[in-house]
């Protein structure tokens, strides 16, 4: 049984910022930046790329990580939630490859991320599975708070719980519960902050883009 497997959601279109998985930053695209990323946490046979994209393919199979298909189209419109598009890749890599303990969902759109601090959650996450980890930052005063994000724990670094929003970085969880509950936030998520304004960017729109190039 592979302990985590990293999956990578890379649809080729997008409304706000059009292929914005195959963007250049710096040297990179930022789907091969995730996929370097990845490949500092787990093992080639560890990583999957669903991707609807020849070019995210072909970056995919340059990186030797496990891209089998061009995603189908009924997972490749706006209305195909990750959920959906995980839960179709992890049937395909357990019937194919092995089963899985942990699913770790990494989005392109997520250029910058601190190495140390996810390998201390992913430890965190193997001594006890039962506990799912998914990324928060602050929210601004003008945004909604995600009704959906519950804490029923302790925060990591035990910051205070109030005012907290999703950001995209990191989506840890069991692969037994990803499987009954079919969603990423479940009662037993653990709202993990991100306080440095580099690691909270999460590429949407242009503007987005020209604020992770101003780090590079």
């Amino acid at each position: 049984m592979k302990k985590l497997v990293v999956f990578i959601p890379a649809r080729k279109n997008s409304k706000r910022l059009k292929n914005k998985n195959i963007l250049k930053l710096g040297s990179k695209k930022l789907v091969e930046r995730t996929i370097k990323f990845a490949k500092k946490l787990v093992k080639n046979d560890c990583i999957f790329l669903s991707t609807d994209s020849e070019i995210a393919k072909k970056i995919g199979h340059q990186n030797k990580i496990i891209v089998p298909w061009l995603r189908p189209k009924y997972l490749s419109n706006d209305k195909a939630s990750s959920e959906k598009v995980v839960l179709h890749a992890l049937k395909w890599y357990e019937k194919k490859i092995d089963k899985t303990k942990g699913i770790l969902l990494l989005q392109p759109t997520t250029p910058f991320r601190d190495l140390k601090f996810f390998k201390n959650i992913i430890q965190k996450f193997l001594k006890n599975s039962k506990k799912n980890f998914v990324t928060v930052s602050l929210k601004k005063s003008n945004e909604k708070i995600n009704s959906k994000l519950l804490f029923k724990q302790k925060i990591v670094n035990r910051v205070s719980k109030k005012d907290y929003t999703l950001n995209g970085s990191m989506y840890l969880i069991s692969s037994k519960e990803f499987k009954k509950k079919k969603k990423f936030i479940t009662r037993s998520s653990i709202g993990v902050p991100i306080i440095d304004e580099k690691l909270k960017i999460d590429i949407d729109y242009l503007k987005d883009l020209k604020k992770a190039q101003k780090y590079l």
